[in-house]
């Protein structure tokens, strides 16, 4: 929230630091923020992985929290947890004052669906981690929420 708090800038984008998502998706992301369609564009990694990409239980977790979103907000989202995502300057102001809970990029989707805001999703290439390893554990399937 700091870094976006100081970004200038009328579109915000943020990507994860680990290599495996594909940059491609910030330029749609703006493409589409730009017309209007969106307010926040997520980055859907579910579609384009190969095998072992992602473990099975991170898989499972982003989808059964996904459709927990998509149902609430009546808008069929893949991949609410995603490390890739766009959004419009308006839509931040909106939501630049509220404490982030330990949601990931799920906590700007659901706080900019909440307040009526657009909320799109574009394919992205996912790959596995190259370097370091994950800090999430099977302990955590659902590590989102909590």
């Amino acid at each position: 929230m700091q870094g976006l708090r100081a970004a200038h800038g009328s579109i915000l984008a943020s990507i994860d630091a680990d290599g495996t998502h594909g940059v491609e998706g910030i330029r749609e992301g703006i493409r589409i923020i730009k017309s209007g369609k969106a307010d926040l564009v997520l980055g859907n990694r579910l579609g384009k992985m190969g095998a072992g990409d992602m473990p099975a239980y991170i898989r499972l977790g982003n989808r059964a929290i996904s459709g927990i979103y998509s149902k609430a907000f009546r808008s069929k989202i893949h991949d609410v947890l995603t490390g890739l995502f766009v959004m419009s300057r308006k839509a931040f102001e909106s939501i630049r004052d509220v404490e982030p809970y330990r949601a990931g990029i799920a906590f700007f989707a659901i706080e900019l669906s909440n307040r009526g805001y657009k909320v799109g999703e574009i394919p992205i290439r996912y790959g596995r981690r190259e370097q370091g390893r994950s800090k999430l554990s099977k302990s955590k399937l659902l590590y989102g929420p909590g």
